[in-house]
């Protein structure tokens, strides 16, 4: 039973990696040649990422795998013209050519989508051209699931973190104001994020490989906090002050209402402050 997980270079495809590759599955990281290639500690066969997608998908599929789980993304919170390019090849055009190089094969593909594409404005309208680009994609993979041999899942993730996370996000900013004992200011204190520790996601998406979960489901905590509360809460784990102060923005959007139900038979074990407690080890191991 081989696994192939694309988008292996980044902070979620690593860990997904790591996870299945020490289960004892024989598993492919598909990863970006423009990204450093993680250290995985088990056998690992690693594929390079390749604007050539057709050739691409012919690879993997050389790979003979029962299940692909694919987490390569291309986030731009607003683009600029030079954006829609990569965006659309890494969001669109590559998982497509995947889908269509395995359609009669029967196997299992999971596709990793994104709260964003769920999000609205006040006038009903998407977000941005990213949740565009991911909500389509989950509307191929529907197709694929319902038109072919494939067997698929959607699973609507919310916000992931945990120790080396190098993304340009809110709690990994604040730890590293906690290390250089700077501060930051922040957009609103009321604005609720959804947070969910990396190992309990990554267990989500490992169910799904083992068990050949099919349907649409999001893996979220349930219980969404303030962003106020997580810098609160970075403050007491650290003992370090790191937000100057809060901005009065109004323009926040808010959580997603309408998502695909919980994941069955999975729920959230890691607490916030033991989940920052972890990171800000890490932080402080790596300083």
């Amino acid at each position: 039973m081989t696994v192939v997980v694309t988008g292996a270079s980044g902070f979620l495809g690593a860990a997904v990696v790591r996870r299945l590759s020490s289960s004892g599955l024989p598993t492919v990281a598909v990863g970006g040649p423009q990204l450093r290639q993680p250290v995985f500690e088990h056998d690992v066969t690693w594929l390079p990422y390749s604007a050539n997608f057709a050739a691409l998908a012919h690879q993997i599929a050389e790979h003979k795998p029962s299940t692909i789980v694919h987490c390569a993304t291309h986030y731009v919170l607003s683009h600029e013209p030079s954006d829609i390019t990569p965006m659309f090849d890494a969001n669109l055009h590559f998982g497509t050519c995947i889908l269509e190089s395995l359609r009669t094969s029967g196997k299992h593909f999971v596709n990793i989508s994104t709260y964003f594409q769920h999000q609205k404005t006040g006038k009903g309208q998407s977000t941005s051209m990213y949740a565009i680009s991911k909500s389509a994609f989950s509307s191929i993979v529907q197709w694929y699931g319902e038109n072919t041999a494939l067997e698929v899942s959607d699973l609507t993730l919310f916000d992931t973190y945990g120790p080396d996370d190098e993304r340009k996000k809110l709690l990994p900013g604040l730890l590293a104001c906690a290390r250089s004992g700077t501060t930051l200011e922040l957009r609103s204190a009321s604005a609720e994020v959804d947070i969910c520790y990396v190992d309990d996601v990554v267990a989500a998406i490992a169910s799904v490989v083992s068990e050949r979960k099919t349907g649409s489901w999001s893996v979220r905590s349930g219980r969404p906090i303030t962003v106020a509360d997580i810098a609160r809460t970075t403050e007491e784990v650290t003992g370090r002050r790191v937000v100057s102060k809060y901005g009065d923005s109004l323009s926040v959007a808010g959580l997603p209402t309408e998502v695909p139900p919980t994941l069955p038979g999975w729920r959230p074990n890691v607490e916030l402050t033991e989940g920052i407690s972890r990171c800000w080890q890490a932080v402080k191991d790596g300083a």
